[in-house]
């Protein structure tokens, strides 16, 4: 339904939507909402570090 009602009209306007519909707002796919919760999930341990002079704070690289 959605290939039907979105596919590009001609190949010169292949991102141009016609009805005004905004493509951004579409949920992200499950591989950019993993890497967001990761992300959040970091910066929420970091913040739990806050109250500490020196936190130990280790590198987002492989953090999970």
């Amino acid at each position: 339904m959605f290939e039907v009602r979105y596919q590009p009209k001609s190949t010169s306007r292949s991102f141009v939507i016609d009805d005004g519909a905004d493509l951004s707002l579409l949920p992200p796919c499950q591989s950019s909402l993993q890497m967001h919760v990761r992300r959040a999930n970091y910066v929420a341990y970091m913040w739990k570090q806050a109250h500490s002079a020196h936190p130990e704070i280790p590198s987002p690289v492989g953090f999970s």
